[in-house]
C-alpha cells in the first residue's frame, strides 16, 4: 500500500526545518506546550547534532497516485501463505492478511 505524489519540490532552511519540527512534536504532543519532548523544551546541543541530519522539504502537489499491492504477482498457494503468516503475526499482519483475503477471490477466479 502506497502512495505516490509528484509535484515540485523546495528544500527549507534551517528556520522552515524549526518551524516542520515545532508543528509536529506539538501535534504528537497534543499541543501540550509543558511537555519536555516538544521542540522548544529541547536542550540546544540536543537538537541542532540532529538538526544537521534532516533535510525538510515541502512538495506543491501536481498529481497522487495510489497503489494497493499485496503480493497479487504470486501463485494462489504462495500467496494464501503469505495470508497465513501475516494472520499468525497478529497486529498490522493480521489486518494486512484480512485485506489480503478479501482480494483473493478476484486473483484467483477459475
Amino acid at each position: 500500500m502506497s502512495v505516490f505524489v509528484k509535484g515540485k519540490i523546495k528544500f527549507l532552511d534551517e528556520e522552515g526545518l524549526m518551524n516542520v519540527l515545532k508543528k509536529l512534536t506539538l501535534h504528537f504532543e497534543k499541543n501540550n506546550n509543558a511537555s519536555t519532548t516538544i521542540f522548544d523544551n529541547l536542550a540546544p546541543e540536543y537538537k541542532q547534532p540532529l538538526m544537521k541530519a534532516i533535510a525538510a522539504f515541502e512538495i506543491e502537489v501536481e498529481s497522487i497516485e495510489n497503489v494497493f499491492k499485496l503480493s497479487q504477482d504470486r501463485d494462489e498457494a504462495s500467496y494464501h501463505n503469505i495470508i497465513q503468516k501475516l494472520s499468525e503475526q497478529g497486529g498490522d499482519g493480521k489486518y494486512i492478511a484480512d485485506e489480503m483475503k478479501k482480494r483473493a477471490e478476484q486473483l484467483f477466479k477459475n
